[in-house]
């Protein structure tokens, strides 16, 4: 299990489950299967709202990611709306780096 309580075996799981979520402060995680140009993929989401504007957030986030890890934000992929910043990858160990790097923002900021 990850530290954010993913389980290990997070595509048996989501198979058996559908979806796999928990919440840490503001962001919700959610894992489930979706698709993307036509491929099936495990979808590694978070989705803030903390009354922010979504749009906004996205732009500090990802401009916070890049100073710290350049390489995560061109893995990243953008549902946001004006009322909730959404992030999601197929990538669960560039997740996971995107999640800290989040957090550590949010609680600064």
């Amino acid at each position: 299990m990850s530290k954010y309580g993913i389980p290990n075996s997070i595509s048996e799981y989501i198979q058996e489950h559908e979806f796999w979520e928990t919440s840490i402060g503001d962001a919700e995680i959610t894992i489930e299967e979706t698709e993307y140009n036509g491929e099936d993929k495990i979808s590694f989401q978070v989705s803030i709202s903390n009354g922010q504007n979504g749009l906004k957030l996205e732009t500090q986030l990802l401009e916070y990611a890049d100073k710290q890890n350049p390489e995560l934000s061109s893995h990243l992929l953008s549902d946001s709306e004006s009322s909730a910043c959404v992030l999601w990858t197929d990538d669960q160990v560039v997740f996971e780096k995107f999640l800290d790097l989040a957090l550590a923002y949010l609680e600064k900021n």
